[in-house]
Formats: structure tokens, C-alpha cells, sequence
């Protein structure tokens, strides 16, 4: 779990920790359904949550490209989207969820 806007470990860090305990399952749900499609996916997937001055979650999405595929990265961001996280510690800050999966661990 990264943050940004910030330069050492602050309670947004302390308070994003259970946004990526909480979506953990989900995440890997999208990855074993990608796995059905093709046995071989690898790769790692990065979603970013910004949120805005006032606490308020902006927006959800991938950031940078992945091996994982357009159907599996949407799948997750979906999964982070739907999970309740708390922004009010993190204004103005953008919140970064960072999964690796398969051979490139």
C-alpha cells in the first residue's frame, strides 16, 4: 500500500492497510477467474484512489499497463471500488493498491 502527498508513514497510510486486507479476496477471485481464460497469467495490477480535500473518494482506477488483461484489471478495480474505505484520513491524497500474481513475484 502506497500514498502519496506524503512524505513518511501517516494515519492515511495507517488507515489504507484494511482497504487492501478487505479487498484481498476480491482481487484474487479476479485473478482466478482470468486464470480459467489462460493458465499462464502473470503479471501485476496497480489501483489508484484519489481523494479530494474533503475526504471524498474521487475516483478509482488502473494505473500504468498489465500483463493481466483488460477483463481481470477492470474485475479489480470494480473489487476496490466496491470496498468501503474511509477517505477522511487521506485528503488529498491518492492511494495506490499494488497486487503481483504469478511468475513475476
Amino acid at each position: 500500500m502506497q500514498t502519496s502527498g506524503s512524505d513518511a508513514p501517516d494515519e492515511c497510510s495507517k488507515s489504507a492497510v484494511p482497504l487492501e486486507e478487505k479487498v484481498r479476496p476480491a482481487l484474487n477471485k479476479c485473478y482466478q477467474e482470468g486464470k480459467k481464460k489462460n493458465p499462464e497469467l502473470a503479471g501485476t495490477v496497480r489501483v489508484a484512489v484519489n481523494v479530494n480535500a474533503a475526504g471524498k473518494i474521487t475516483s478509482v482506477k488502473s494505473t500504468g499497463t498489465s500483463e493481466l488483461g483488460d477483463s481481470v484489471v477492470q474485475c479489480m478495480v470494480k473489487a476496490v471500488r466496491d470496498t468501503k474505505f474511509e477517505g477522511i484520513l487521506c485528503k488529498s491524497k491518492t492511494v495506490i493498491v499494488s497486487k503481483t500474481y504469478g511468475k513475476k513475484q
